[in-house]
């Protein structure tokens, strides 16, 4: 392919992203403005895709349960063709940011780590209840936290905007460790894989995931 070739196919590739990135905006914005009018329905949401074919552009309007169809089909393959899983782990919370949760988890489902995102952020919560098993990995689990420099931040504490932190909340049924990533991706997938690996004894590429 000639080096004028290349060009024009990297404005053309630009120019369809420009096209895509307004197309979300707009929507994104009229969409924003009626769920505060019309309260917030985690499960019953619209989204917005624009998916390309080539050159060709479709925008296609998704309830709730057939965008997290879409986005597990997509995935399906994506996996498949990932060089890591490392890297279809930063894939998926990215691509999957407007779903509502993914579970990870290793061949034994009860050792989980959860991301809720259905607020738009990249948030793992560490629930312990009386039946599901995770307390007695609470204080490791807080080691992995420690290790990668993420520390809590205390009721009345002002919140950091970019560093990643914790909250820990308790009521009188169950407790649970907020993880909040902000904008580091990397370091959640640091967090899955030091979880299953260092505190499940997992292996890591048993991975599997469970997308809502």
């Amino acid at each position: 392919m000639s080096k004028k070739k290349t060009d024009i196919q990297k404005f053309s590739d630009k120019a369809i992203q420009f096209v895509a990135d307004v197309i979300i905006f707009g929507a994104t914005i009229y969409y924003k403005v009626l769920r505060f009018f019309t309260h917030k329905d985690y499960f019953n949401r619209k989204h917005l895709e624009v998916i390309f074919e080539g050159l060709t552009i479709k925008v296609k309007w998704f309830n709730h349960d057939e965008y997290v169809s879409h986005k597990l089909d997509k995935l399906s393959v994506v996996k498949q063709e990932s060089e890591s899983t490392d890297e279809f782990i930063e894939y998926l919370l990215k691509e999957c940011k407007s779903c509502n949760y993914v579970i990870f988890n290793g061949k034994d489902e009860k050792k989980f780590v959860q991301f809720w995102l259905g607020d738009g952020r990249l948030m793992s919560d560490y629930p312990i209840l009386k039946k599901n098993g995770l307390k007695r990995y609470r204080y490791q689990m807080l080691g992995v936290l420690n290790e990668l420099d993420i520390h809590a931040v205390k009721p009345g504490e002002k919140k950091p905007k970019r560093v990643p932190y914790y909250l820990h909340k308790q009521a009188t049924d169950f407790e649970t460790y907020e993880i909040y990533f902000q904008d580091y991706p990397k370091e959640a997938v640091k967090f899955v894989k030091m979880m299953l690996e260092e505190v499940y004894k997992e292996k890591f590429d048993d991975l599997n995931y469970t997308l809502g």
